[in-house]
């Protein structure tokens, strides 16, 4: 200032529409950086504040609107920025403390990770190793260990407590119980413990969380040792005793004439809204499929505006309603059939959900509320949608680690690359998660780097719209993989991931005992 105090304001930019603890503390972290700089060169501060610059919400409310516009004006105030927020961090003092307990403090938890033994150190592998510049050496070392955290759906505090019980590796786990057999000599699905495990078995039964679980997570093991060691562990390709599939049957005494929806959509983050919907409609005949069409629709460009995201999804609506109602297969007049939405997982189906609430007005306005179709229970016990990696979990005993769409279309022997390359065209961060390894002198496959989500990533559509960052002359170009991709593939990559969805829905067995109310198609 013109006086000579000095007034620091430390802050960091975020591509995020909301601040989170970790940015605060982050900037709490350079704040303790620069207090060390500051008073190694007896430089006197003033003040000191922390802030985050961010996005502001994607088409706020008017009650949005009113609680960040402080933060519009601190932006403004402080950076001379029209469309950003500013969030000065009230109780930095908080994070400061944080931050010391977390690494500075001579207890933190910083020191005490360090000072532990690296093959101690819990972990455990998920959807937030995707995106790691380390996974990679995580992938490996679990590999060769035969570490827990590589069996499907095993959480940190379910591989601990399997530690905790003398069960460390996939082989430990595989080998606790064995198969019953039979009065003709063959085998059951029933499990008893191994001679000389009985007592831990027990131990293991009445510990939490793993208890319940306990013969679900010895059948993924067998189904590991099987597939990856190929070591003629017997298994298992199903969790025995799960009870029915929320997927319907069709037959033709049962949902003769049902209607399949297979629906994807795919996020801009950086826009916050969908620049991408696809749809497979498929309709039965006496349960046989004997109609389909796909419906996929993508925007020009990034969806940096409400009414691009609104437009898409008029138009993809109007396209599916009409292509449902002229393929479905019905005697009646009007047409009358049930109708089965199948989404991968519920993340997407989130996306659907906020972006038809985002437009919700314009789509009350000029096609059916279709926000309340895909959330309604049409009958009293049958829901009308299913989520495709809930139902491969209750009821598959598949062995890869990540279960993306990508990896268990490719181990149902899907073929990605019709009608065209789409493997390679798609590799980057959806088809590179296999390697070899050497173990023990045997060269086997492994999962090399965690893919669990089925997100295409946005980079693709970014190099479709021809706006990816042109790279630095000397620099290497770290989106040389994405570049050649164009809308068309794109297009056809989504219809071919509807199809892939198809093609696992196809393995598991629809519920026998539900009969899907009928919708009449023309009201739809």
């Amino acid at each position: 200032s013109p006086d000579g105090a000095l007034h620091v304001l430390i802050a960091d930019m975020k591509s995020t529409a909301e601040v989170k603890v970790e940015h605060r503390l982050q900037v709490a972290f350079y704040h303790l950086m620069l207090d060390a700089l500051l008073a190694s060169g007896s430089v006197a501060v003033t003040t000191k504040r922390t802030g985050i610059l961010f996005r502001p919400p994607v088409d706020p409310t008017l009650e949005e609107e009113a609680e960040v516009a402080p933060l519009r004006g601190a932006a403004k105030t402080e950076f001379g920025l029209d469309g950003f927020l500013l969030e000065l961090v009230a109780d930095q003092d908080a994070y400061v403390q944080s931050a010391h307990d977390l690494v500075l403090g001579t207890d933190s938890t910083a020191r005490r990770v360090a000072g532990t033994e690296l093959d101690t150190l819990p972990y455990s592998l998920s959807f937030k190793c995707d995106g790691c510049l380390y996974t990679e050496f995580c992938m490996k070392w679990s590999a060769e260990a035969e570490d827990l955290s590589l069996l499907p759906y095993m959480s940190g505090t379910e591989k601990e407590a399997l530690r905790r019980g003398g069960v460390t590796t996939i082989e430990s786990l595989a080998t606790l119980k064995q198969f019953t057999p039979d009065a003709s000599g063959g085998k059951t699905t029933d499990l008893v413990p191994v001679p000389g495990r009985e007592d831990q078995v027990k131990r293991l039964a009445a510990t939490w969380p793993v208890g319940p679980r306990l013969d679900e997570l010895v059948h993924r093991a067998k189904s590991f040792r099987r597939s990856v060691k190929k070591d003629g562990t017997n298994a298992l390709p199903f969790i025995p005793d799960k009870g029915n599939s929320s997927l319907p049957a069709s037959r033709p005494d049962l949902n003769p004439n049902l209607v399949w929806l297979y629906i994807d959509a795919q996020h801009d983050y950086l826009e916050g809204r969908l620049y991408l919907l696809g749809a497979l409609a498929v309709a039965c005949k006496d349960g046989v499929p004997v109609e389909r069409r796909a419906i996929v629709r993508m925007t020009d460009g990034p969806p940096d505006s409400g009414g691009k995201e609104r437009d898409l999804f008029v138009a993809w609506t109007r396209d599916l309603l009409k292509a449902v109602l002229e393929i479905a297969q019905s005697a009646e007049k009007p047409k009358r059939a049930p109708i089965h939405v199948v989404f991968f997982d519920r993340y997407e189906q989130r996306l659907m959900l906020e972006g038809l609430a985002r437009n919700f007005p314009a789509m009350l306005e000029r096609t059916p509320p279709l926000y309340d179709f895909l959330t309604q229970i049409a009958a009293f016990d049958s829901p009308i949608a299913s989520f495709l990696d809930e139902e491969v979990r209750t009821f598959k005993n598949f062995p890869m680690t990540c279960q993306s769409l990508q990896s268990l279309a490719t181990f149902l022997k899907f073929d990605w690359n019709t009608p065209h390359p789409f493997r390679e065209r798609f590799r980057a961060r959806l088809f590179d998660y296999l390697g070899k390894l050497d173990i023990d002198g045997v060269s086997e496959w492994y999962t090399k780097r965690a893919r669990f989500g089925s997100t295409v990533p946005a980079e693709y559509a970014y190099a479709a719209w021809n706006l990816l960052p042109v790279p630095a002359i000397g620099r290497g170009d770290e989106f040389a993989d994405f570049r050649p991709v164009t809308k068309d593939l794109v297009v056809a990559f989504q219809q071919r991931r509807l199809e892939a969805m198809e093609h696992v829905a196809s393995k598991v067995p629809g519920n026998p005992n539900t009969s899907k109310t009928a919708f009449t198609l023309p009201e739809i």
